[in-house]
């Protein structure tokens, strides 16, 4: 149910919805049904558009069937009508919706109605859509005709979504029975801005005149957040609900890249230093990641996961740290010094218990980042060493290189 208030200087007035709907989904196409119904009413007073005009509608009813058929086709069927004011007879319309999926990539959409208004007159629209999509590379290209004006217009997307670094482009060309218009669009997603450029052409075929138009855009937000008595600030992309702010506290410029759901960057280090995701919906829980893979060797963040339920237009303060451990490699063999090839085995520090898993290659070697200075115990199959290795915070170097160690059989 909806309520909606409307007004302006002299006159003002009330919308009332409801609306209800039923669905079922089956196995087949013939359990799956969905039912739509809604009711509007509308008094005296309300104003129907920004020109102060009062709508004459009194109450509209609408009904909507919607069935698949089989794997490739679904439709729909409505009907409407509209009880108007000032003794005017009723507004009618009955409309036909089809979706027809041609290939995995290929789908056509038609829609026709007809009303019979309240002058007895007869109006007929007819819509069409043909899509070709390419989600593996963010590419659409869709034709489509409205016969209310007799327009055809063929447009070209290339949409990356929320993808860092990366253009967002869109093409089009429409001729009607009063201009032909082309149009492209650009837009740059960078850490603290949108970047786009808009050109227009149009040819006006009653006025013989042309228009031509050009605009850039620069959209940013500046942001700022505070939890826990500390504050930052960052510049960002446009926020329009809520956002999740990152800071490395002990960083000397390690890389700070967000990724949500996909496996793309979603936002990387801004002026201030600072990572903003500004991708997020009020009340919906959402899983993020730090992408510690550009990390140098040896470096972790403290958490890389992080689960985020935002409320309405909120702001997260999450603080990080980097640890800087250190790598060990080398080549394992036994006693009859054989290398001990793709094995998988654990190196155990002895105090903590803390577990580090790794594989060897063909030739035995093996890497295992994270190490700390300590004593552990190495294990692959049934062949162990103690190994000692207190100084590996002796020197500011990140990788040891063990060279080759010989592991006993345990008995």
């Amino acid at each position: 149910m909806a309520v909606a208030h409307g007004r302006n200087d002299e006159r003002s007035g009330q919308i009332y919805s409801f609306g209800y709907q039923l669905s079922r989904l089956g196995r087949l196409w013939s359990d799956s049904h969905q039912l739509n119904f809604s009711i509007d009413y509308r008094d005296e007073d309300y104003q129907s558009s920004r020109f102060s005009v009062l709508n004459t509608i009194s109450t509209q009813y609408r009904l909507q069937y919607s069935l698949p058929i089989f794997d490739f086709l679904s439709t729909s069927l409505g009907l409407s009508l509209a009880k108007l004011r000032q003794d005017l007879e009723d507004r009618r319309t009955v409309d036909l919706g089809l979706n027809l999926r041609i290939s995995n990539g290929i789908n056509l959409s038609a829609f026709g109605s007809r009303t019979y208004d309240e002058f007895k007159n007869i109006n007929d629209q007819i819509y069409a859509f043909v899509t070709f999509s390419f989600p593996d590379y963010g590419h659409y290209v869709q034709g489509a005709y409205n016969s209310n004006d007799q327009s055809y217009r063929v447009s070209v997307n290339n949409d990356q979504q929320n993808r860092l670094n990366t253009f967002k482009t869109q093409a089009s060309l429409e001729t009607n029975q009063t201009y032909q218009e082309a149009r492209g669009d650009v837009l740059f997603n960078s850490s603290f801005a949108e970047l786009g450029v808009r050109a227009q052409t149009r040819k006006n075929d009653f006025e013989s005149s042309h228009l031509n138009r050009t605009q850039l855009r620069v959209a940013t937000s500046f942001v700022m957040v505070a939890a826990e008595g500390s504050m930052r600030a960052e510049f960002t992309r446009p926020i329009t609900q809520s956002f999740a702010l990152f800071h490395l506290k002990n960083g000397n410029g390690e890389p700070l890249s967000l990724r949500g759901a996909g496996l793309y960057e979603e936002a990387s280090r801004g002026p201030f230093g600072h990572s903003v995701f500004t991708n997020l919906l009020p009340y919906q829980q959402r899983a993020l990641r730090v992408d510690s893979l550009q990390l140098a060797a040896g470096q972790s963040f403290s958490d890389e996961y992080f689960i985020l339920n935002p409320t309405y237009r909120s702001g997260h303060l999450i603080t990080l740290s980097v640890a800087n451990k250190k790598v060990i490699k080398g080549i394992l063999t036994n006693e009859k010094k054989q290398n001990l090839a793709l094995k998988a085995g654990e190196i155990i520090e002895t105090n903590t218990g803390e577990i580090f898993s790794f594989f060897t290659n063909r030739q035995g070697e093996f890497f295992i980042e994270g190490i700390q200075a300590g004593d552990y115990q190495l294990k692959i199959d049934r062949y162990e060493l103690e190994l000692s290795l207190k100084n590996l915070e002796d020197n500011d170097v990140i990788v040891h290189d063990l060279g080759t160690l010989i592991l006993g059989a345990k008995e």
